[in-house]
């Protein structure tokens, strides 16, 4: 049975009293890439913080596949997390760890407290790690250092990293950012393909309008905290973006970065 999330009435509020978040519901199916725009201090990276509880919400409630992560705590609530795929622009990986050994680290919550620190994985997290290497085209790398991979590279060993977790959803804040146009493509098409095979939920922050139709089914349009756009990618024409936005399309819309 596909996955699904459900957000209801989410806030955000900072303890110097700025609004992150306005009271935000979305209901996301697990067949379903969700690219999310939106300016400058929109809320989208806040957003997805809060899904995965890397924040606190400061209200609201975000259910996924029937189970409430805000709800969640103590071990309940890092079973949850580790179900939960997340992709970072800054890729966070451990410099000197080798691909497999960063790749790995998604296994650490199905280990004892100990079994963790000391690193002792099992035959089937291994076979699960390198797999997800592979599904990344890096089956090569398994025992790279990761400072010895290009930015691409460590882009899809934290893409792999998340795929180890075997997630009920995936996260990603704007992984594409610091790529160039063709691995951000392969990336974004990694993580649409991952969605799609495995009926999870796929939600992205993208770093173009570009992106967002070519690769999502939907689009949500974030401003000041609201959404303020919820439709199919392919209506995604100027009037949504000047909505989204707040001003002309050619002024706004950020463009990809060459390397």
């Amino acid at each position: 049975m596909a996955a699904s999330l459900s957000i209801r009435a989410l806030t955000k509020v900072w303890p110097n009293g700025t609004r992150a978040l306005e009271p935000l519901s979305l209901e996301v199916a697990g067949d379903e890439f969700v690219a999310i725009l939106g300016g400058s201090g929109a809320g989208k990276s806040t957003l997805l913080r809060c899904i995965a509880r890397l924040i606190e919400p400061s209200s609201g409630t975000v259910q996924l596949a029937g189970a409430d992560i805000t709800a969640a705590k103590g071990r309940a609530l890092t079973d949850l997390r580790a179900r939960v795929g997340f992709v970072f622009q800054q890729f966070n990986l451990v410099p000197k760890y080798t691909a497999l050994e960063n790749v790995l680290l998604a296994r650490v919550p199905r280990r004892t407290y100990w079994q963790g620190i000391l690193g002792r994985f099992s035959d089937e997290d291994r076979a699960v790690a390198a797999r997800a290497l592979e599904q990344v085209g890096l089956h090569d790398k398994l025992d790279a250092p990761a400072r010895e991979l290009s930015g691409g590279q460590q882009q899809r060993v934290a893409v792999a990293r998340a795929f180890a977790q075997e997630p009920r959803i995936l996260l990603a804040d704007e992984p594409t950012a610091s790529l160039d146009p063709r691995l951000a493509d392969v990336v974004l098409d990694l993580l649409r393909a991952y969605g799609r095979d495995h009926s999870v939920p796929v939600l992205v922050n993208v770093h173009t309008v570009e992106h967002a139709r070519r690769f999502a089914t939907r689009v949500v349009g974030l401003r000041a905290g609201a959404v303020v756009f919820d439709g199919a990618a392919s209506s995604l024409d100027e009037a949504a973006l000047e909505t989204i936005y707040g001003a002309s399309v050619v002024t706004n819309v950020v463009q990809p970065r060459a390397k």
